[in-house]
Parts: structure tokens; sequence; C-alpha cells
């Protein structure tokens, strides 16, 4: 199940900032993978709670809109909680389509 999010990338990083944004109901997130410099970005945090309660559940995919022209397809790969109030933050992977892995490694 794929999901269409936007995403706007973040100029300021930190914890300060980070708590900003989760007090205005944005979740800070890294996108990162294969082939792709990381971008800080912030995504709504209601979006992402509904994708969440899809049929995927974290397993969703993202397609994140970052900026104007910029699409990207990341997994949520790391969901922190970051306090009692169920406020998060993310890592996203870049999902990189047309890839193909000679190797899986599955933890036990």
């Amino acid at each position: 199940m794929e999901t269409n999010i936007v995403a706007t990338v973040r100029k300021d990083t930190g914890s300060a900032e980070s708590r900003r944004l989760r007090s205005s109901g944005s979740i800070p997130a890294i996108v990162y993978g294969l082939g792709m410099e990381p971008k800080s970005v912030y995504i709504d945090a209601r979006e992402f709670n509904n994708a969440l309660k899809t049929e995927a559940g974290s397993n969703v995919i993202l397609n994140l809109s970052i900026g104007k022209k910029d699409t990207v397809t990341a997994l949520p790969r790391e969901i922190q909680s970051v306090n009692s109030n169920s406020s998060k933050e993310l890592n996203l992977i870049y999902e990189y389509r047309g890839h193909e892995s000679s190797q899986v490694w599955w933890p036990i």
C-alpha cells in the first residue's frame, strides 16, 4: 500500500528545532538511502499517523513530495517515540526502484 505525503525541507536542525516542530504538529525526519544525500525534512503528524493506520501498518510505502519538484519513495525505517505525548521522530529509507539486491540480511 502506498500513501502520498508532503514533506518540507528543514533548514534548521537540532533538538530545539525538533521540539518546536513536534509542538506545532509536525514530525522531524531524515530521508536517506542508496544514491542520495541525506535530507532533513518534516512531515505532518496527522498525515503520517493516518498512513500507519492502513492495512500495511508500519510497512507502508511513502511517496514523499519534497519541495516543488522532488518526489521520493521511502519506507519508515525507524519510528522513535520521543515522549509520552506520542511525539515521534522518523528515519525514512529511500527505496531505489529498479535496483536488484544480491544479498538480503534478516536479523533473527
